[in-house]
């Protein structure tokens, strides 16, 4: 019986399909020599012997399933046979000689090889994904070795194209699609040192999603958005730069807070409480440029990207002069547009000079080297962020103040019986922003600037990277203290303290701590919760000597044991504060609830109004009117999102084209902690039911605070698609010495997800798919 893999290479072997022959397992049980004596006979050089098993390439692919083994040569006999037998040794007993195997070439050091979906296999979006590699193997894609980079582009005939590589796969990929008149294909592919387009493997792609998209009206709603972008792009406003670049992961990293598809009530939260206006306050405040007036997050069909001119501008200082300022800027764009991928989830640590660290002249030699800014305009600029970095030191106490006043405003507004919910909504809301998140802002800069101290001294050599771990979990001790209280039993004062809090924290229809205690932490949560983790780190005479001299040398107006105490202060405080002013959207739905409660509307429909429908209404109570109101924009709203929900666009926008078509280079991630585990990996994303994480690798897309469930169940390892060097999840799995690998991008995340074993090299800086 021939496997559909075996005919699905005869039927295509016009496409230059390197040279193969295929022989059935029963014939090599039984005639194993004149096979052998045939394959040196016909190929005289390296061959890749694949399998070809009669459940492959059906219904389900299961691509990759068997053993296949690469670079085998020819001539060598023992070499072919131990080879061949273990493809056959990899097949299911029971079918095992219904099955064949393939002797193909080996292409010997292509240019670029990797895998070609014609369609999105999970949404069935009319997109074509290649997935590739450059370096010299044509299996680092398919064995998941590699993630490599990813080319999309919108399948419409109107689309123009400017790249040459993507113009020789396409054209390539159309002439199979018009020559099998098949839709779907999944194509394994390489191209060689003469520039030639070879076919590896040709299958029938599985769509997911029975999703029936209308092309030209996708075309019609991508141009209009194509047409939005040649206007913005070329920012023409009042902050420094000529252009703009759009991110779903820069600074306030909206891809990993609420999601790439977030519902209305859900990011018109988040843009009133932060990015409207609190984030440039909160720069204003702790000395960095005045930006207030320029929203931070755009929503483009759907999406919400970070205006990255805007963001950059904000890291400013209005101390330095206009000509520096430009050059700064000029300088973040460029490198910026160099490598995009690399930078939009860690352009603060890794790009925007924004603070003093024991590697500042180093950082800014590099920034000097690189652009023509003079070195008394680099010493203006040192000197600039020298006295924003020493006046943080007398701000933390204020911004812990405020938060912890928060608190007790958030039990003041909601104890009051006589006010309506809409009033409540607005008073929390109001709170929330001078109490809650500019403190918090504040916190989170002053944490990151902590961080920074923390990695300069790894730089310098005064510290190692795992004293560094060990300085984190035994001054910052916020997960210990909500795992210590489960571990004791404590579920009253656990909830007290951490009920309100919820997985996708600005999303009202997922449940808190409190209403699913039982969905996330299960039964046994007592019996499995991780113990405390047990610290000592201590800095050595010499290590607090040298951070001394640091201090000295950088006139830092700190001393050892005042920049420690900042350091371990911000950090803990970042997170406290977090934790109280989630308590206030916790309350907010709590209010949302009520008025669905009075006017008799379910209060998930509410997921789909803006927040300002809500403030707006502030001393209206017709209720007639209001439920009027909110049924007519919960019905449009509900068709605008799903709308939206079609709609695949990139995490990074440099030209309007990049809707169109897009060069998406592997997401490498933040890898932390030393250990290399293998294990399931288990996708989160339903809270209907309990699951057990303990012992596997756990993959979560965006992870925000809410997530922190998952660290009561004793979790090998963890993986998410989206989060930055300093994200919420770092701080939790450095606290805990958990591997991870935080912000591994979305196309590495689906393959790794789809696997059924990886391991996570948290020493090697890599994810493999090993089954």
């Amino acid at each position: 019986m021939l496997s559909n893999k075996v005919k699905n290479l005869i039927k295509f072997k016009k496409f230059n399909v390197p040279k193969f022959k295929y022989y059935s397992v029963l014939k090599w049980t039984n005639n194993k020599n004149n096979i052998l004596a045939g394959i040196n006979k016909n190929f005289k050089e390296r061959v890749v012997i694949r399998s070809a098993s009669v459940d492959e390439d059906t219904a389900f692919t299961n691509a990759g399933k068997y053993t296949s083994v690469l670079s085998v040569n020819s001539s060598n006999k023992d070499e072919l046979e131990l080879s061949i037998n273990k493809v056959i040794d990899s097949y299911n007993i029971d079918q095992k000689y219904k099955n064949s195997f393939i002797v193909q070439n080996m292409i010997v050091k292509p240019k670029i090889s990797g895998v070609i979906f014609t369609k999105d296999p999970n949404s069935g979006f009319p997109s074509t994904i290649i997935n590739y590699s450059k370096k010299r193997s044509t299996d680092l894609i398919t064995s998941g070795s590699e993630s490599g980079n990813q080319i999309i582009y919108f399948n419409h005939k109107k689309v123009k194209l400017n790249n040459k590589l993507i113009i020789t796969l396409k054209t390539n990929i159309d002439k199979i699609l018009k020559f099998s008149k098949k839709k779907n294909f999944d194509l394994e592919f390489c191209i060689d040192k003469n520039n030639n387009f070879i076919l590896l493997q040709c299958r029938a792609l599985k769509i997911n999603n029975k999703v029936k998209y209308d092309l030209n009206n996708l075309y019609q709603n991508y141009y209009y958005f194509y047409r939005k972008l040649k206007k913005v792009l070329p920012s023409n406003n009042f902050l420094h730069g000529n252009r703009t670049f759009f991110s779903t992961m820069t600074d306030w990293n909206p891809a990993e807070m609420i999601g790439l598809k977030p519902k209305q009530l859900t990011y018109s939260l988040y843009q009133e409480l932060i990015s409207n206006d609190v984030w440039s306050q909160s720069r204003k405040e702790l000395g960095y440029k005045d930006v207030q007036g320029f929203p931070l997050i755009k929503i483009f069909l759907g999406t919400p990207y970070i205006d990255i001119k805007a963001d950059f501008n904000s890291f400013l200082s209005d101390d330095l002069e206009n000509k520096i300022q430009k050059k700064l800027i000029n300088y973040y764009l460029s490198e910026f547009y160099k490598k995009p991928y690399y930078y939009f989830d860690k352009i603060e640590n890794k790009l925007v000079f924004n603070s003093i660290s024991f590697s500042s002249d180093h950082i800014l030699k590099k920034i000097k080297r690189k652009t023509n800014l003079s070195s008394i305009e680099i010493s203006k600029i040192k000197k600039t962020y020298l006295k924003i970095t020493n006046n943080l030191k007398n701000k933390i106490k204020n911004e812990i103040n405020k938060y912890k006043a928060l608190d007790k405003n958030i039990d003041l507004i909601t104890k009051n019986k006589k006010e309506h919910p809409i009033n409540k909504i607005n008073y929390l809301i109001l709170s929330m922003k001078k109490f809650g998140t500019l403190p918090f802002s504040n916190l989170a800069r002053m944490a990151f600037v902590s961080v920074s101290f923390l990695d300069s001294m790894v730089d310098k050599k005064i510290i190692s990277e795992k004293e560094k771990f060990e300085m984190i979990k035994n001054n910052l001790n916020f997960s210990k203290k909500s795992i210590g209280l489960l571990k004791q039993g404590k579920k009253k004062k656990f909830l007290q303290i951490f009920g309100h809090l919820r997985p996708s924290t600005y999303d009202i229809t997922s449940k808190n701590y409190r209403e699913g205690f039982n969905i996330y932490f299960g039964s046994n949560i007592y019996k499995n919760t991780k113990k405390n983790i047990k610290t000592s780190f201590i800095f050595s005479k010499n290590q607090k000597k040298l951070i001394s001299q640091e201090i000295k040398k950088n006139n830092l107006n700190f001393t050892f044991k005042t920049l420690i105490k900042f350091i371990s202060t911000s950090i803990y405080s970042r997170e406290e504060s977090k934790r109280v002013f989630s308590k206030g959207i916790d309350q907010i739905f709590l209010q949302i609830k009520k008025l669905a409660n009075k006017i008799k509307v379910p209060y998930e429909d509410f997921a789909y109004i803006n927040i300002q429908s809500l403030v707006g209404l502030y001393n209206n109570f017709d209720t007639n009117f209001i439920k009027h109101k909110f049924i007519k924009e919960i019905e449009l709203n509900k068709k605008i999102y799903k709308k939206n929900l079609m709609f695949k666009v990139p995490d990074v926008i440099l030209n309007a084209e990049d809707i169109f078509f897009y060069d998406q280079s592997a997401t490498k991630g933040n890898f932390l902690g030393f250990s290399e585990i293998t294990k399931k990996p288990i996708l989160i994303k339903d809270f209907s039911k309990h699951i057990d994480l303990k012992g596997k690798i756990v993959c979560i897309e965006n992870a925000d605070p809410g997530y922190d469930f998952i660290f009561s169940q004793n979790i090998a390892g963890l993986i998410t698609a989206y989060g930055g060097p300093n994200s919420h999840m770092c701080i939790r799995c450095n606290e805990l010495s958990i591997p991870a690998c935080i912000g591994i991008g979305k196309s590495t995340f689906s393959n790794i997800v789809n696997a059924s074993m990886i391991t996570l090299s948290c020493d090697k800086q890599k994810v493999e798919i090993i089954e």
